[in-house]
C-alpha cells in the first residue's frame, strides 16, 4: 500500500511539470521551460523528498519486521535506525494539503453564488482551528508510537504496557492518537497507565518519555491559549455588527428614558431602527464603499441594487452605468403609517422611490373630481373623507394609491414647480430619497432618460390640473384618461376612480 501511494506521489510530481500557473500579471503560462523552472524553484523539493520510496529501499537493505542477520547494515543498530529517520521526510506531503484549500474556496464561492448558501467566515476558522487540533494531536501520537518503536518497545514503554506491539495498525494508530489528544489537553499522567508517561526509573528510555510528555503539555497548554483567544475574536467578529446595534438601541433607550416620552412615541423609534438596520445589524455601508476604487465600488452598487432595478419600471430599462450612478446617491428613509412625506403647496427638494409600502397622493382639488362623477358609481367613504396633517391642517382627499416600485415628487423637482400634491404613508414605508441636484447630475449625461422623466412628469400634472373645477381644456381632459405610464407597471398600482 505504502509504495502504491509513494508511485501516486512520484506521478504527480512528472504531472506537475506539464502544469500551467499563474503568474504576477494574473496570466496563465503554459510554456513548457517556465513552467519545469517554475516547479522546480518552487515545490519539487519538498515533493521529491516526501515521495521517495523509504519502505521499499530498507526492505532492499535487509530493514525488515523479523530483522536480517546476515545483512551488515541491519547488524548496525545505529546506522538502521538513523536510515529509519528518514521515513520522517514524508511529512512534507502534508505540505500539499495547503493546496486543497484553494479548491475548498472555490467550493464555497460556488455555493455562496449559485445556491445562496453563505458561510461565514468565522465558521471556516472555527473548522480550520477543529483541523489543526486533529493534525497535531495525530502528530504527536504518531511520534510517541516512533520513539518506542525506534527504541524496540522497551519493557516499561506505554506501548508495551497497551500491548500494542503486535496489535493491527489500526489498534496502533487509535491508542497513539488518544495519547496525542489526551497530552493536549493536559492530562499526558492522569490518563489510564497504557497510555500514560509512568516511568519511574531512570533508564534511557523513561528519560526520552519523560521529556517527550512533557513537550507534550507544554504544546498543549499553547494551543489551548490559541485555542481561547481565537475562539473569543471569531465569535466577535462574528456578531459585530449585531453588537454594534444592540450598542445603539441601548445608547437610543436611555435617551428615551431620559427625555420621559410616551410609550407610543418609544415603540415608533424604536420600530425606526429596526427597520434602518434590517436585521439588527450596523453595517458600515458607505465607510467601506468609500474606500474601494470606483470601479468596484459600482460593481457593487449594481449588484445590491438590482431589487430596487426590478421593482421600478424606469430603473428596469435603463442602463446598469445610469443606476450604479443614481443609486450611489440614494438616501433611505422610513416613514411610519400616518406621516406625511410631502405636502401639497411646499417647495419640492427630493424625489421619493418606494421600496415597500404603500402610500396615498391627496389632493385638495380631488373631492371636486369627486363630485362630478357619475351618481350611479360608487365612491368609497375612504375616498371622500379628508385627512389631516400633524397641525391638523387638511391634506386634500384621494387622488391615487401607489406601491413599491412608483415613485413620486417628480412634478416638483423636474418642472421646477411647488408640489402639486399630498403624500401621506398608508403602511409603514421604506422609501429611499433622491435630491433634486444628485438627479440632475445623474441626469447630465443621460438626456434619453431626462426627456422620459419630463414627459412623465408634464402626464402627471396635467393630471392633477384636471382636477381643478376650472380646469376644462380638452389636453387635460386628453391627459386624466391616460394611465401613468411608470404606476401602471407596478403590481401594487390602484388609482382612485
Amino acid at each position: 500500500f505504502n509504495l502504491m501511494i509513494d508511485c501516486f506521489f512520484l506521478i504527480d510530481i512528472v504531472k506537475n511539470f506539464f502544469t500551467g500557473y499563474v503568474n504576477e500579471n494574473d496570466s496563465i503560462v503554459m510554456d513548457h521551460r517556465r513552467v519545469a523552472l517554475h516547479y522546480l524553484q518552487g515545490w519539487f523539493f519538498f515533493d521529491l523528498i516526501s515521495s521517495v520510496p523509504i519502505d521499499a529501499i530498507l526492505r532492499l537493505l535487509g530493514d525488515s519486521d523479523e530483522g536480517d542477520s546476515n545483512n551488515d547494515l541491519a547488524r548496525s543498530a545505529k546506522g538502521l535506525k538513523a536510515l529509519r529517520l528518514m521515513r520522517i521526510a514524508k511529512v512534507f506531503r502534508l505540505l500539499r494539503v495547503s493546496r486543497v484549500f484553494v479548491y475548498f474556496r472555490r467550493v464555497r464561492d460556488l455555493l455562496a453564488q449559485r445556491f445562496k448558501i453563505t458561510i461565514h467566515d468565522g465558521v471556516i476558522k472555527l473548522f480550520n482551528l477543529a483541523m489543526l487540533m486533529l493534525l497535531l494531536s495525530h502528530w504527536l501520537g504518531c511520534v510517541a508510537f516512533m520513539l518506542a518503536r525506534l527504541m524496540e518497545f522497551p519493557l516499561d514503554s506505554w506501548v508495551v504496557y497497551a500491548d500494542l506491539v503486535d496489535a493491527p495498525v489500526s489498534r496502533q494508530y487509535s491508542w497513539s492518537l488518544f495519547k496525542g489528544m489526551s497530552s493536549l489537553v493536559g492530562v499526558g499522567f492522569q490518563a489510564p497507565p497504557a497510555v500514560a508517561q509512568s516511568c519511574d526509573t531512570t533508564s534511557d528510555w523513561c528519560t526520552i518519555e519523560t521529556w517527550y510528555t512533557l513537550f507534550t503539555l507544554y504544546c498543549g497548554s499553547v494551543f489551548y491559549a490559541l485555542l481561547i483567544s481565537n475562539v473569543s475574536t471569531i465569535m466577535l467578529s462574528m456578531n459585530m455588527a449585531s453588537r454594534l446595534f444592540n450598542e445603539k438601541m441601548d445608547k437610543v433607550n436611555e435617551l428615551l428614558r431620559s427625555k420621559k416620552l410616551p410609550p407610543h412615541t418609544r415603540d415608533r423609534v424604536r420600530e425606526f431602527f429596526r427597520l434602518k438596520h434590517d436585521g439588527g445589524k450596523i453595517l458600515q455601508e458607505a465607510e467601506i464603499l468609500g474606500e474601494l476604487s470606483p470601479a468596484l465600488r459600482r460593481e457593487i452598487l449594481i449588484h445590491t441594487s438590482q431589487e430596487l432595478t426590478d421593482k421600478v419600471p424606469f430603473l428596469r430599462n435603463a442602463s446598469t452605468k445610469f443606476v450604479a450612478k443614481l443609486v450611489a446617491h440614494l438616501e433611505p428613509l422610513i416613514a411610519f403609517e400616518g406621516d406625511v412625506i410631502v405636502e401639497e403647496g411646499t417647495t419640492g427638494e427630493n424625489l421619493y422611490f418606494i421600496y415597500s409600502g404603500v402610500v396615498e397622493v391627496r389632493s385638495h382639488f380631488a373631492r371636486a373630481a369627486i363630485a362630478h362623477k357619475d351618481c350611479n358609481a360608487k365612491v368609497e367613504d375612504e375616498m371622500v373623507r379628508e385627512a389631516h396633517d400633524a397641525d391638523g391642517e387638511t391634506l386634500g382627499h384621494i387622488h391615487a394609491a401607489i406601491g413599491e416600485g412608483s415613485y413620486f415628487g417628480d412634478v416638483a423637482v423636474i418642472m421646477k414647480t411647488r408640489r402639486t400634491a399630498s403624500v401621506r404613508a398608508r403602511t409603514t414605508c421604506v422609501l429611499l430619497a433622491l435630491s433634486a441636484e444628485d438627479l440632475f447630475a445623474c441626469l447630465a449625461d443621460y438626456p434619453e432618460y431626462y426627456s422620459f422623466l419630463k414627459y412623465v412628469a408634464e402626464q402627471r400634472l396635467l393630471r392633477i390640473a384636471h382636477l381643478h373645477p376650472g380646469q376644462k381644456s380638452a389636453a387635460s381632459r386628453a391627459a386624466v384618461r391616460q394611465v401613468d405610464l411608470e404606476d401602471s407597471n407596478t403590481p401594487l398600482y390602484a388609482e382612485a376612480p
